[in-house]
């Protein structure tokens, strides 16, 4: 880091450890220390001024300063907010969403922070929520300043975001094994949901998602939905023929059925995969299964049909096609 030739352009005689201190303390921090921070390491206000006056810091917003050699990013903005924001208060809303790359969500132009209250904390050029529950369940550290868990996130956006999009982001946290729709759920409760802008729509969201079975992709997810009429199944059934482990989609292992959800850019992938599945079809048949090859091009009628006449008859008896 270019900050550590300080040593010997600033200071005489042995490294000063109070420089030692701050560069450790801004490896940790994205490069950035506050004047508070700097006061508890022994920076005089002489010292700051020299540092400053030789380009050996930066002066990021009143009060936050940059170590040389790092350059500004997109980031640095709320990180200074977070340090200055301090203990009790949270990166949030729509600043945590594009540090945990929710899609779909653009940074604000301003950093978000929630505050527990009765904080009154100002920050020029943030937007400041003062929050009644800031529950240490929903919060981790992000470069030296808290910022809410994705989890939390969610809750905090739920009322601005369009119902499909925020089922579009549950889902794909979902599939990515980031929350379950029980945690969602257990968060909301925890901040106190009664009367909270979004929480209807939330728990709409959530509710029938409760009691899904997991799904690997969105494609899967889709399937494990349309198909819900021939309830009871299993996902990513486990089992074992003439020694190989094969994982199905979508099962009815009572019936010997299995259902395969496709996706072209995964099949297409290489010729090795393309003829290990052949060899995991010829496999299934061979033991008496029947397995359903649904891809994103089908609609509800034709996966339901093409599954349907795989099962019994009194399976598939309420549906007509």
């Amino acid at each position: 880091m270019v900050l550590s030739f300080i040593y010997f352009h600033v200071m005489s005689g042995p490294v000063d450890e109070r420089l030692t201190a701050l560069l450790a303390l801004a490896e940790t921090q994205r490069g950035l220390v506050t004047w508070s921070q700097l006061v508890a390491i022994g920076i005089t206000s002489k010292l700051l001024a020299r540092l400053l006056a030789e380009g050996w810091l930066r002066r990021v917003r009143t009060g936050v300063y940059a170590v040389a050699g790092r350059r500004p990013s997109r980031w640095e903005d709320a990180v200074a907010v977070g340090l200055l924001a301090g203990p009790n208060s949270a990166l949030s809303h729509g600043t945590a969403a594009a540090v945990h790359r929710f899609s779909n969500l653009i940074a604000p132009p301003v950093p978000e922070i929630s505050v527990l209250r009765p904080r009154q904390a100002r920050l020029r050029g943030a937007t400041v929520h003062r929050v009644a529950n800031l529950d240490t369940r929903d919060v981790v550290k992000r470069s030296g300043v808290s910022v809410t868990t994705p989890a939390r996130t969610v809750v905090d956006l739920a009322a601005r975001l369009h119902p499909e999009l925020l089922e579009k982001i549950i889902d794909e946290g979902s599939i990515g094994r980031v929350w379950s729709p029980a945690e969602l759920l257990a968060c909301a409760e925890r901040t106190a949901p009664q009367g909270r802008p979004g929480s209807r729509v939330l728990r709409d969201v959530l509710g029938p998602r409760l009691h899904e079975p997991r799904a690997d992709s969105m494609l899967e997810r889709r399937m494990i939905r349309v198909l819900a009429p021939y309830a009871p199944f299993e996902t990513q059934f486990q089992l074992v023929l003439d020694g190989e482990l094969i994982i199905l989609d979508i099962a009815w292992p009572w019936w010997q059925v299995g259902a395969e959800v496709d996706g072209w850019s995964v099949r297409g992938r290489s010729r090795r995969k393309f003829d290990r599945d052949m060899a995991r079809i010829n496999l299934l048949e061979a033991h008496h299964w029947q397995v359903a090859h649904l891809t994103s091009t089908m609609d509800e009628a034709t996966v339901l049909r093409d599954v349907g006449r795989l099962l019994p008859p009194w399976a598939r008896a309420s549906l007509a096609f």
